[in-house]
């Protein structure tokens, strides 16, 4: 992942989980990336990126597997 800060692109640590065709969302200054697809199928992953500590965490499940 890459972060564009308005002037230039840095690297930022890689997710938890790969994946595609994924949801995502900034809110209260955090990117949440929300199921998607690997190798295997459809996933109920989700993980979110604090941009302040640049960590990703892993957070609650789906319930369905979507993409």
């Amino acid at each position: 992942m890459e972060i564009f800060d308005g002037k230039e692109w840095t690297r930022a640590p890689q997710m938890l989980s790969v994946r595609s065709d994924h949801g995502s969302l900034v809110y209260h200054r955090k990117l949440w990336v929300i199921g998607g697809e690997n190798r295997q199928g459809k996933i109920r992953d989700c993980e979110q990126f604090d941009f302040a500590s640049q960590q990703w965490t892993r957070v609650e499940f789906l319930y369905f597997k979507r993409s």
